[in-house]
């Protein structure tokens, strides 16, 4: 087995809903996700982020932290351009 492959049995799933003992209501997701945005000034909703998170089954945590990090949450072009996101969201 080649060294840079990371045998399956080591792999963890992607957690859901159902296996986080410290599960958040949406609400009160939504309310976190609002607070950090709005640290940024960000264009992004709490919504669209929800909306995202339902219709496509991806955390929010990652959806949070790729935006954080393609574009400060949409609010910085210039990380946009580095990150070949030409939508700087």
């Amino acid at each position: 087995m080649s060294k840079n492959i990371i045998p399956a049995a080591t792999t963890s799933p992607t957690p859901t809903t159902e296996q986080s003992p410290n599960t958040l209501t949406d609400e009160q997701l939504k309310s976190n996700i609002a607070s950090e945005l709005l640290k940024y000034k960000s264009p992004v909703s709490a919504d669209m982020v929800m909306s995202t998170f339902k219709k496509f089954k991806v955390p929010t945590e990652y959806i949070m932290a790729f935006m954080k990090n393609d574009s400060h949450y949409g609010t910085d072009g210039d990380r946009a351009i580095d990150n070949h996101n030409p939508g700087n969201v």
